[in-house]
């Protein structure tokens, strides 16, 4: 039914005075009920689950981040003391979380790919439960975070980590969409058998050859495979307002013009900002200041496509978005030996989304430039290493990833695309994402100068008007 945890899985054990200090700080910070009368709930909740009367269970809490509280089951069966299942349940800290769309994305990529995620067991979108909160319960993965050992692996592991991250980041370059936008699990009453063939794959990189069809009803594109078992459906981004609360969104579909069985990057990207403008100008309407800033984001991805720099193409990667070390679980059997490396899951799907096939090269430069507080300057991301040992890293991880990786992943435009396409994607809602917004426009002035945009881009302000 799960998988079976080592005893340092799920980032190693925690002592039970950090976690109680966590507890309690976290109860404080998101008001949740405590865990020592919490722990009751989330026992009748596996008495309902696992219904077999001899089962034991034990509860501990989790390091749980920013956006889910952790709690840890392990299943003990007393009619074989030494076996044990280990699960996850994860709760939302916010109202509005959309955990059907982190179980369709799970999903979708144990469907789609050989990539090690959690399998989902149960959940429950509603309060309708013992718990009275939304939830969902998980395989508990085997393994420790790279974060926690990699720096005290040998120099052959961590080959062979470079190896299967340039492995991992090749295969979700090649899950592709046709339209950009975030997976769901369909309504089934309303998705009908799919016609046009669009990401058909003969190779090793898909488990199953799939088929899609742009569902005007649903606003979304619906992902099918030709078994007809799963459907998918892909979705136009959220807006989130400036005064809606935290988890809350809004598709705010009535606000951009209709999207078409296919999009190209440059389409996507200045419908996105023409959202977020609508969206601001909704909520403020006599202050055109950040309205402006998503015009300016407009000009600045015409004025990147019109010189050749923005890939415009219509194909849209599965991007992680967040594929740190602290989310990459592998197992160690050995000291030296590369071949007892196993990479054993890959976590926090929560923000995954089809999205410019660019916006999926982001090079991990902590394979040969590590850095223990997980700072990563991806300026210096393609700087020669100083290092025999590093250079060999990098080397091993760029064969493995492959050239058309390669292609979109170093030049200092393809970093200024991906925080473009990020500002597109999620907005700005802080000081330091509008100071980073700052530096990106000033730094595309710097740098299209370098290729010649004065004369075009008055034409281009001009189109967008």
């Amino acid at each position: 039914m799960s998988s079976i945890a080592s005893d340092d899985s799920f980032d190693g054990a925690h002592s039970q005075q950090s976690s109680s200090v966590h507890s309690q700080t976290s109860t404080l910070q998101y008001g949740h009920e405590s865990f020592n009368t919490f722990r009751t709930k989330v026992e009748s909740l596996c008495r309902t689950l696992w219904t077999d009367p001899t089962l034991e269970f034990k509860i501990e809490r989790g390091p749980g981040g920013s956006y889910n509280r952790i709690i840890v089951i392990t299943i003990l069966k007393s009619h074989s003391p030494t076996a044990s299942d280990h699960f996850i349940l994860r709760i939302p800290r916010f109202d509005g979380a959309r955990i059907d769309r982190e179980i369709a994305t799970l999903r979708f990529v144990r469907w789609y790919s050989g990539l090690p995620v959690p399998d989902v067991l149960a959940s429950d979108s509603t309060t309708e439960n013992v718990l009275q909160l939304p939830y969902v319960i998980q395989d508990r993965l085997q393994g420790v975070s790279l974060q926690k050992i990699f720096p005290n692996l040998s120099h052959q592991q961590k080959m062979w980590v470079a190896r299967s991250i340039g492995t991992v980041l090749n295969e979700l370059f090649n899950l592709i969409s046709p339209v950009s936008g975030i997976i769901e699990s369909p309504d089934p009453v309303k998705v009908d058998q799919s016609v046009m063939i669009f990401g058909q794959q003969h190779d090793s990189l898909f488990r199953r050859a799939y088929r899609g069809l742009w569902k005007s009803d649903l606003d979304a594109f619906v992902v099918r495979p030709f078994d007809n078992l799963v459907a998918f459906v892909v979705r136009p981004f959220d807006i989130k307002g400036p005064n809606d609360e935290p988890g809350a969104a809004k598709t705010l579909a009535t606000k951009t013009k209709t999207r078409f069985p296919s999009e190209d990057v440059l389409q996507m990207l200045i419908e996105q900002f023409m959202r977020w403008k609508a969206d601001w100008l909704d909520s403020y309407p006599e202050d055109g200041t950040m309205g402006s800033y998503y015009d300016r984001f407009s000009a600045t991805a015409k004025e990147m496509q019109h010189l050749g720099l923005l890939e415009n193409d219509s194909e849209f990667s599965l991007c992680h978005l967040d594929l740190a070390p602290r989310n990459i679980l592998v197992k160690v059997t050995t000291e030296d030996s590369s071949s007892d490396v196993s990479l054993t899951g890959i976590l926090d799907w929560d923000s995954a989304v089809f999205a410019p096939r660019v916006m999926s090269c982001t090079p991990p430069s902590w394979i040969w430039a590590w850095s223990d507080d997980e700072s990563e300057d991806e300026a210096a991301a393609n700087d020669v290493p100083p290092t025999t040992a590093a250079q060999e890293l990098k080397s091993t991880f760029e064969d493995a990833v492959g050239r058309r990786f390669l292609r979109l992943c170093y030049e200092p435009h393809h970093r200024l695309a991906r925080k473009l396409i990020r500002l597109a994607i999620f907005g700005m809602h802080s000081n330091e994402e509008l100071k980073d917004a700052d530096d990106l426009l000033a730094e595309w002035e710097k740098m299209s100068l370098k290729f010649g945009t004065v004369g075009i881009r008055d034409n281009l302000q001009q189109s967008l008007s």
